[in-house]
């Protein structure tokens, strides 16, 4: 998917990179092949450095590059190359404020299994094993679980963060997950 998406690549956004597609450059590679792209031969040169940079980070396994590059409503895209490298994670606490509230519980799924970490048990063990990871999913965790997690551990999480929120917004989703099963939910008889 990462390779078919050209709005990393700064003053190129949704219109520009539908322009190539209908073009017929459909992905990276086909940008090198593509014998009349409308654009400056600068823009052209911009575009191509910005490929071979794209295809170096993608073999090096370093999707913070693609994630301070794309919008927030496609970090999406970077999750199938990424998988493998991938936590899903969830915070349940005491209060919403940052401090003077504790973390009481945090459920990480790396698509495979699906780790607790409890205060009082092995809270603690969260700090080692998130670093296994290179791409964390969220769903409002830019604005509350990894600010939450990071003071109250007082830590630094530096991996790439989709979260869910902006996703589902640009998709006309809002109000947050509890509130779209509200409405989804048939009603109960009687």
């Amino acid at each position: 998917m990462l390779t078919y998406s050209f709005q990393h690549i700064p003053g190129i956004g949704a219109k520009t990179e539908r322009q190539l597609w209908e073009s017929g450059v459909w992905d990276w590679a086909g940008f090198f092949k593509a014998p009349h792209v409308r654009l400056s031969p600068k823009r052209i040169e911009i575009i191509k450095d910005f490929i071979k940079a794209s295809n170096h980070h993608l073999a090096a396994g370093n999707p913070n590059f693609f994630m301070d590059l794309l919008p927030a409503d496609r970090h999406w895209c970077i999750f199938p190359e990424f998988r493998s490298f991938t936590a899903y994670l969830d915070i349940e606490t005491t209060g919403l404020d940052y401090w003077g509230f504790d973390i009481t519980t945090i459920a990480l799924y790396d698509g495979a299994t699906i780790k607790y970490y409890i205060q009082g048990r092995n809270l603690e063990d969260f700090i080692n094993d998130i670093e296994k990871y290179k791409v964390i999913v969220t769903y409002n965790g830019k604005t509350f679980d990894v600010p939450f997690i990071e003071g109250y551990f007082k830590i630094k999480l530096n991996h790439a963060h989709i979260d869910l929120r902006y996703v589902l917004k640009s998709l006309g989703y809002a109000g947050g997950l509890k509130y779209h099963l509200k409405r989804t939910r048939p009603p109960l008889p009687g």
